[in-house]
């Protein structure tokens, strides 16, 4: 893993009705169909606590590339489902440059 590494993390809730087998499925969907071909994607994790809180790791090489893929995330067709799985009004978004890597 490289220092200068940016990790975005966003932390988010589902939409009533939305089933972990459900956001999962599209989270596949954007996964393979939109972040994995972003320039400079290095890897990604989605956890989920037991409060029902997600969190969505993506590790990119640079921060101009996370801004675009982010930028150009809602833009993309196989996104779509995810992005319409997550209640907004819980949603947040942050980048961090990696400091030290142990």
């Amino acid at each position: 893993m490289r220092i200068n590494m940016i990790v975005e993390i966003a932390q988010f809730k589902t939409k009533p009705g939305v089933s972990d087998a459900g956001l999962l499925t599209a989270s596949k969907k954007a996964q393979d169909g939109y972040l994995s071909r972003c320039k400079g994607f290095v890897s990604r994790e989605l956890l989920k606590s037991g409060d029902g809180t997600w969190l969505d790791i993506v590790h990119f090489e640079t921060a101009k590339d996370a801004e675009n893929a982010a930028e150009n995330f809602a833009k993309d067709p196989n996104a779509k489902e995810f992005e319409n799985a997550i209640d907004a009004s819980t949603a947040k978004m942050m980048h961090f440059k990696v400091a030290k890597k142990y």
